[in-house]
This record gives structure tokens, sequence and C-alpha cells, in this order.
């Protein structure tokens, strides 16, 4: 995958939150710090063809997460909405969307890269 595509984040996580893969959603999230955070946003914001409303991502939730302990690797996938407000209507909208992330374990880190496409009828 083009690399433009790709955005790198490192997260500090104990090992044997690893094993429990619903402890594992909280804590990603709770461990990903504010920068990584505004790295995401704005990655993602970056990508879209439309930017109108002042677009951002709210409401980060980790969900299908896997982890093989023998390759120390897995994949998490990144939820979130892109909320946008539109001051000169006084409207506000939403839209979901996700980036899958896979990572490998090493120095107490996940180690991920994830991939994001906006899927629009105009790509």
């Amino acid at each position: 995958m083009n690399t433009k595509h790709t955005i790198k984040i490192e997260i500090p996580l104990a090992h044997q939150l690893l094993i429990d893969s619903r402890a594992a959603s909280e804590e990603i999230l709770m461990h990903i710090n504010n920068a990584d955070k505004r790295r995401i946003n704005d990655y993602v914001i970056d990508q879209l063809a439309d930017r109108d409303g002042a677009p951002e991502l709210i409401d980060l939730q980790i969900g299908k997460f896997q982890y093989d302990e023998g390759s120390q690797a897995g994949t998490f996938r990144l939820h979130f909405k892109i909320s946008r407000r539109f001051c000169c209507a006084d409207t506000t909208g939403c839209n979901d969307d996700y980036i899958d992330f896979r990572f490998v374990y090493g120095d107490a880190k996940l180690h991920a890269d994830g991939h994001y496409f906006q899927w629009s009828p105009d790509n």
C-alpha cells in the first residue's frame, strides 16, 4: 500500500493486557496519546475529498481486536465519527468510518500501522 495512506503510531501497553481482548481494546484507546490522536485526526482529514463543515474525528472506539501470542502480532480497528458543523446553515452531521491497524508487540509497545481510504462514489 502507498505510504502516503499509512499512519504509524506506538502505544505503550503492558503485555499481560494483550491476552484479554476486551481489556486490551479499552487499554489501547486509553493509551493513545493526545499527539497521536491529533495525528490520526489530521491524517484522515487530509484524505477527505470534501472538507466542508470543519470535519473532526469524535467518538473513537476500538473493535475487532485480535492478538497472536506466538508471533506477538495482531490487528484492531479504530472506529470513529467524522463530525461536521456547518455554521452558515446551523446544522451538524456525522459519518461513521474506521482505520484497520496491524501491530507488532515489542519494547512494551504496540507498533501499529494503519491505512485509511475514504469510500465514496466519487473515488
